[in-house]
């Protein structure tokens, strides 16, 4: 049995799913170039094959993995890599999160301590216009910060 072509496989993939070979390797980190190179590739890392998959929502399993002996991959090594990916996505998303939350926590303790001079400056008379209001206490970039 001749053995599979995992370049060609995957660019078979990219075509049935008509994804633009530039817009997936700027989604996977990768040059254009760097990409197409690893596409030219007969043998290619489970890894990146598992990420192009989630990339172009396409399952290779079916492309990859056989029943008989000859079969390119191990379907538990393929699980293993999905498994490995997910999990290294999921610690990524904790990271973000965390630092959001710190993020919140500084932003509240700052409004507590302006909110607190500005209710000294209230009792001894002084004004605070509501654009001096507006520029001290903006509103953080929350879409930025969830993209």
């Amino acid at each position: 049995m001749e053995s599979v072509h995992h370049g060609e496989i995957c660019k078979k993939a990219i075509t049935k799913k008509e994804f633009s070979y530039k817009n997936i390797a700027i989604k996977m980190s990768l040059s254009t170039s760097s990409f197409y190179a690893r596409l030219r590739k007969k043998k290619l890392p489970l890894s990146f094959i598992v990420k192009l998959g989630k990339v172009i929502q396409y399952d290779f399993r079916r492309d990859l993995i056989d029943n008989d002996k000859n079969s390119t991959v191990n379907i538990s090594c393929f699980e293993r890599v999905v498994h490995r990916e997910e999990m290294m996505e999921l610690k990524k998303k904790k990271r973000i999160i965390s630092k959001y939350i710190d993020l919140l926590e500084k932003y509240n303790i700052l409004l507590d301590a302006l909110m607190a001079l500005l209710s000294e400056g209230n009792k001894r008379g002084s004004f605070v216009s509501d654009e001096t209001l507006d520029k001290l206490l903006p509103l953080p970039p929350w879409q930025d910060i969830l993209d």
